[in-house]
């Protein structure tokens, strides 16, 4: 017949004539009951906390972990991004040169040049980059691209009005942060970029060579600019 309680108190008589009381604890009783009774509420207690202590460092720890491989995957897939209109159109591609453009003290864009090997070709196959460093209307790039396609080239006002249909149909607003990207073909034409998103490809050659000459011209507005682009700021 099973016990009805999980605690005997026995109290025996000692030669001493004082009294102690000695506990059993049934075998058959829950463990946790058995731990309360063995080792007190107060280390029971104890463990409990522990054990929470224990399951939040490991929550913390997983979170951290997880940041990581969230933050590497995102690097990752932003190199992958970047390289990806340069690894489908420029083989081999490698920087020709760098320089910030700026009105006055303003920051307008970083631009890169690429080519194969780092090496510049006007007539092969290379991409310019601007990254924006404030924000740039699609009316406004229009609009200053047309103003040095027309002061390098003298084209008159019916070319220019196919250009801008042209840049018209290759652009938007672009933030702070985002990037254009022209790649210039081996055939001659012109392919955007906005973001790493493959856009238009236009198929005019005069069009792209004064698209990029703007840049990449000893006509460029500003010389030092374009010469640091193409490489040759260090060169006799």
């Amino acid at each position: 017949m099973l016990r009805s309680t999980a605690l005997i108190s026995v109290n025996m008589a000692l030669k001493s004539g004082q009294s102690r009381s000695y506990f059993y604890v049934d075998r058959r009783q829950p463990r946790l009951a058995r731990l309360i009774f063995q080792n007190g509420l107060n280390s029971l207690m104890g463990m409990i906390c522990s054990l929470v202590r224990f399951v939040i460092a490991s929550f913390c720890r997983g979170m951290r972990v997880g940041m990581v491989i969230l933050l590497t995957g995102t690097a990752t897939m932003a190199t992958m991004a970047v390289a990806e209109p340069l690894g489908t159109h420029v083989p081999d591609a490698e920087i020709v040169g760098e320089a910030r453009f700026k009105v006055f003290l303003f920051k307008i864009y970083d631009a890169t040049l690429y080519a194969p090997q780092g090496r510049y070709d006007p007539d092969g196959v290379y991409a310019l980059r601007l990254r924006y460093l404030v924000d740039a209307s699609k009316a406004q790039i229009v609009k200053r691209s047309l103003v040095e396609m027309e002061r390098q080239t003298q084209v008159d006002k019916a070319q220019l009005q196919i250009w801008k249909k042209f840049l018209d149909a290759s652009f938007r607003d672009l933030k702070d942060g985002e990037s254009a990207t022209a790649i210039h073909n081996q055939d001659g034409s012109i392919t955007f970029y906005l973001n790493d998103v493959e856009g238009e490809t236009i198929k005019d050659a005069d069009f792209a060579d004064a698209f990029m000459n703007i840049w990449l011209s000893d006509k460029a507005r500003d010389l030092d600019f374009s010469r640091a682009l193409r490489g040759l700021d260090n060169r006799s």
